[in-house]
């Protein structure tokens, strides 16, 4: 009998180490979170619209204009105010504003269906 009591209180912690590790593991898993931020989401380009990055230009006729990955330039008419900032990465959807014309020449004038910030 004595025997069985000593064996059964050498495992009496066990469920207390497992329970500490489970502990553990979760933390780390935590503080990783933490560290990067919290949940991490991948952004999603939204439908219709292509990745760009809004620039000055500094000629007669010019200012605003938009840089498409592909480095064709689109000179915008209206751009709004909080997206007049240079190097901005946007999502941009547009359309070519055929009666548009512009003494800028740099790039095809374009209305802007919807603009929104970048990662």
């Amino acid at each position: 009998m004595a025997t069985i009591i000593i064996m059964h209180s050498k495992h009496k912690h066990i469920p207390f180490i497992i329970f500490v590790s489970f502990i553990t593991l979760l933390g780390a898993c935590s503080e990783k979170n933490i560290a990067s931020g919290g949940e991490v989401k991948e952004e999603v380009q939204p439908r219709g619209a292509v990745a760009a990055t809004v620039f000055r230009l500094d000629l007669d006729g010019c200012t605003w204009m938009i840089r498409l990955e592909d480095g064709t330039q689109l000179q915008p008419s209206g751009l709004q105010l909080e997206f007049q900032q240079d190097g901005l990465k946007v999502w941009v959807t547009y359309t070519n504003n055929k009666h548009g014309t512009s003494i800028c020449m740099a790039g095809q004038v374009i209305d802007v269906t919807e603009i929104q910030l970048r990662k």
